[in-house]
């Protein structure tokens, strides 16, 4: 009963290892770690009641290293949470009401620099040289923009 005690506790000392690595490859905001965390105190506390000779836990060890990986999955999936909420910076939702400035005067189409880029722009209303406009779409690569 001991030595198959102490075996199911390795199985599940190997399942949580391996649930802790899938956690770190997969985007599962902590899922798979906690589980990976309990499977891990389960093992330990399932080896340590076995008392198989050469297999012995020392609980606290295992217990100050679930505290740290717990406090360290739930603040990465505190993090992914949190940057979740903030507002897209990259790509063209990133572009929509920053400024840019007019190369040239222009009624309807034109060019303006944003980003040390030249794109095509379209306004409803008439930008003079050098004026800084708002970006409010982005169409492909035409900037519609209006006088800022």
């Amino acid at each position: 009963m001991t030595q198959s005690a102490a075996f199911l506790g390795f199985l599940l000392l190997v399942l949580g290892i391996a649930l802790i690595i899938a956690e770190i490859v997969l985007p599962t905001i902590g899922v798979l770690g906690v589980l990976g965390i309990g499977s891990v105190i389960i093992a330990a506390f399932v080896i340590h009641a076995a008392a198989v000779p050469g297999a012995e836990i020392i609980i606290p060890i295992v217990a100050g290293l679930a505290v740290v990986g717990g406090v360290v999955v739930v603040g990465t999936g505190w993090l992914a949470r949190k940057s979740m909420r903030e507002p897209v910076v990259t790509g063209s939702q990133g572009m929509i009401g920053a400024k840019a400035e007019a190369l040239e005067s222009f009624v309807e189409q034109g060019t303006v620099q944003f980003g040390g880029e030249i794109w095509k722009a379209r306004t409803g209303a008439p930008v003079s040289a050098g004026q800084s406009v708002r970006i409010v779409k982005v169409d492909g690569l035409l900037l519609w923009v209006e006088p800022a």
